[in-house]
């Protein structure tokens, strides 16, 4: 495969997922009530079971399209052997588990059999949520930003607005464990969107930059560019 192949394949993954991922945050309604009683919720989610469900799928799905579309990038730049490099790889590992935790709380909370566990679901998915704050995010947008200063795959201005998301989510994620912030997180989670939506972009737009020649997908980059 090209490395220009290569990247405008990633690039539509990338796409793909963020659009799906969208997606999934707009037909996956949350409950009615702040507060709703297990017969309420369990009503809730058999009057929407098709939309949490497949919103659910959507969710673990575009999470997955999008990481592989960093470990692209991180392949573009030469940076599998660079710490950034592992690092991007760690925290896209995290963000993907902690997506599919969620997500498996969502699917019992609308297939679940035992008295109360739609409520335990609920309780699990609204901490789980907190961890892209506390942890999850800042783990892959700090590292991948470094990648991206350091290479040449991505605008630099992306980089630093990666390393911005990464310092603001870690900022609200402190802030959260003493009050809520919840239209500030809506705001920077949106904007998160908008990242990964402008980076795969830009990748469609810069992949006939890149070399024409095969190169190696399953193993070391032959050269290393310099950088972090």
């Amino acid at each position: 495969m090209s490395q220009r192949l290569f990247a405008r394949l990633n690039a539509l993954s990338g796409l793909f997922g963020v659009i799906i991922l969208i997606t999934s945050f707009i037909i996956n309604p949350g409950p009615p009530q702040a507060h709703p009683t297990a017969e309420q919720l369990t009503a809730f989610g058999q009057a929407h079971y098709t939309q949490i469900t497949a919103g659910a799928w959507m969710q673990a799905v575009g999470t997955v399209l999008c990481i592989v579309f960093a470990v692209a990038i991180v392949h573009l730049d030469g940076a599998t052997a660079r710490f950034a490099g592992w690092m991007t790889l760690y925290g896209g590992t995290l963000l993907v588990t902690t997506s599919l935790v969620e997500v498996g709380f969502y699917l019992t909370a609308t297939t679940g059999v035992y008295p109360n566990i739609a409520l335990i679901s609920l309780d699990f998915i609204h901490a789980i949520q907190r961890l892209y704050f506390i942890v999850t995010s800042a783990a892959i947008f700090l590292p991948l930003g470094i990648v991206i200063l350091g290479g040449r795959s991505l605008p630099k201005a992306l980089g630093y607005a990666a390393l911005l998301l990464a310092a603001a989510f870690t900022a609200l994620g402190l802030i959260g464990l003493f009050t809520q912030v919840q239209t500030v997180d809506d705001i920077v989670g949106s904007v998160q969107g908008v990242w990964w939506f402008a980076a795969t972009i830009a990748l469609l737009i810069r992949a006939g930059r890149f070399s024409a020649t095969r190169i190696e997908t399953f193993a070391t980059p032959a050269t290393q560019p310099a950088g972090v």
